[in-house]
């Protein structure tokens, strides 16, 4: 069979004539290439064209086929066609358009060649609608040695060979090509392209494209309107927090007071800078219990106590401040204290909306029973912050499979770099600083979390990265350092997750921190793999991470099980 290009038309031009010619070239051996519907603007000439078909053959040479169906008059030197169905006619100049692709592929190979010489480059017309008769008279620009019809539909091969004899006893060219030149042939008439954005203009479209994603997750608001009372649960990318923050925005316009509450004090204050607005306000556990309980004499260690015995046993709701609560990252919080602040927003009341993660579930031991026994549970399902590629690393964390909508991102798959000791981990930060750097992330948009505490973590002893200062506090134009507890509930263009070892891969507490970290990045992540076990136990490692999945027994084996590149 033929080798066509493109393999099979998208259409043919609503052309009942191309579509049978199609159908005939097919029947071909494969030692010809056929293209379909060359288009063309003129090297050297303020020209455009099409040729309909575009045939290659080693030895022949290479032939351009004009196709015109329907009714065809030569009356007076000008060709006519005639659409049997509607009847409309309209003049056509077929040798003319042949022969104009002809002598352009001729120019673009005679500029383009390299190996050898240009080969025999000729046309002929395909009247796909009638035969022929010998009585025919055809105008001296149409030999019937190039003019096919009907009957040519059944004998293709026999009759375009004839017409490539034909012009070579015309022409005197000998078209043998080798599998070189026929291949820089191909290149020259259909050059191969292929342009990768790269990640600097990836980042701004599909920055654009979460944006979208995200105003659709807020069709669920609208439902909220009406259900007073909500646990919302949605796993990491998902956009809790965005809609959390719309949500308190909605009940603020109303006229209520609202509490916005959150585990980690980071989130608390990113919030406080980039969302403060008059009704709501912003805090974590420990600055609540600060403002309700307004005794600096207590210390920090004693707080959440004396804070959730001033709740349950001390004020009243008429005392109590807020009117409604939002709970942001709701599985961190203590159960009795979730408690006690739905009963005083009950009592006003109130509305109360809880969003959380069960699979971040890293502060402590169980689930709340007010996950377990709410009356109206909503589930987040569509991802609105990562790529499908560090979507998927993320959850195969956690041994959960990844479900993505057809509309999702998609970008670069997230690699993970084996190492041995700490100054293969530091080239390793060196590089990752630099490639995110050259994609035009700015540095306090890079963040390094440990899955450890800071003090335990190689990063607590540098002070910069290539030149670039590094905090573990958000600063301008400076990398962050942070521990994957603290940055829950933010996120990063690009994230490193660091202090993992192929050993912590087993180890249920800190597979939940490396998805929770790994879920932090938006476009970039890279993870950094202690390599402290012996290769011969690998597969004993990977069959405890996930003993369902079968992978080869090696690093090739742990790259599929977390979707991840290995680097080593």
């Amino acid at each position: 069979m033929a080798k066509f290009i493109p393999t099979l038309p998208s259409s043919f031009n609503g052309s009942i004539g191309e579509e049978k010619v199609f159908d005939a070239l097919r029947l071909l051996d494969n030692n010809y290439i056929i293209f379909h519907s060359f288009n063309w603007i003129g090297l050297s000439e303020r020209t455009q064209g099409e040729a309909d078909f575009v045939i290659i053959h080693p030895n022949k040479g290479v032939m351009v086929i004009e196709v015109k169906s329907g009714k065809i008059d030569y009356e007076y030197g000008q060709w006519t066609q005639t659409n049997m169905a509607t009847r409309f006619k309209k003049p056509i100049s077929p040798f003319v358009q042949a022969s104009r692709s002809k002598f352009e592929i001729i120019e673009r190979l005679t500029k383009g060649i390299r190996f050898g010489r240009v080969p025999l480059v000729c046309h002929a017309v395909w009247f796909s609608s009638f035969p022929l008769k010998l009585t025919d008279r055809l105008p001296p620009e149409a030999p019937k040695e190039i003019v096919f019809d009907k009957n040519t539909l059944n004998e293709a091969k026999k009759r375009i060979d004839e017409t490539f004899d034909y012009w070579r006893k015309k022409t005197g060219f000998n078209s043998t090509m080798n599998s070189r030149q026929l291949n820089e042939v191909i290149e020259i008439i259909a050059p191969h392209f292929h342009a990768v954005p790269g990640m600097k203009e990836i980042i701004d479209e599909t920055e654009k494209y979460y944006i979208k994603l995200t105003n659709q997750q807020a069709a669920l608001l609208s439902y909220l309107k009406e259900q007073k009372t909500a646990v919302i649960h949605g796993l990491a990318g998902t956009g809790k927090t965005v809609l959390a923050k719309e949500k308190a925005r909605m009940l603020a316009d109303e006229g209520g007071a609202v509490l916005f509450l959150c585990y980690n004090s980071f989130l608390k204050d990113y919030l406080r800078i980039y969302f403060s607005m008059p009704g709501i306000a912003f805090h974590n556990v420990h600055s609540l219990a600060r403002e309700v309980l307004d005794n600096g004499s207590v210390s920090f260690d004693e707080l959440l106590d004396e804070f959730e015995k001033y709740l349950l046993h001390v004020i009243e709701p008429e005392d109590w401040a807020y009117d409604h609560i939002v709970i942001d990252e709701g599985q961190d919080l203590n159960e009795a204290l979730v408690n006690r602040l739905y009963n005083l927003t009950k009592a006003k009341d109130g509305s109360f909306y809880v969003f959380y993660d069960r699979n971040q579930y890293v502060m402590k031991n169980e689930m709340p029973k007010w996950v377990e026994e709410a009356e109206c549970k909503l589930v987040l399902h569509r991802n609105c912050r990562n790529t499908v590629e560090i979507f998927k690393t993320a959850c195969s964390m956690i041994g959960l499979n990844s479900s993505v909508s057809e509309d999702s991102v998609h970008g670069e798959i997230p690699v993970a770099f084996l190492y041995n000791d700490e100054s293969e981990l530091l080239q390793i930060i060196e590089q990752f600083t630099k490639t995110a750097i050259d994609a035009g992330i700015k540095p306090d948009e890079i963040v390094f979390l440990t899955i450890e505490t800071e003090k335990k973590s190689i990063l607590s002893k540098v002070n910069s990265i290539n030149g670039i200062p590094i905090c573990s506090e958000k600063v301008k134009d400076s990398i962050l350092f942070t521990t994957v507890r603290k940055f829950k509930g933010l996120e990063a263009k690009a994230v490193m997750v660091i202090d993992v070892s192929i050993r912590s891969l087993v180890d249920p507490e800190k597979q939940r921190l490396i998805y929770v970290g790994c879920s932090r990045a938006k476009h970039f992540l890279n993870i950094a793999i202690l390599e402290d076990v012996d290769k011969s136990d690998y597969g004993t490692y990977l069959r405890k991470i996930n003993s369902s999945r079968n992978v080869p027994k090696n690093k090739k084996g742990l790259g599929r099980l977390f979707n991840i590149k290995i680097n080593n």
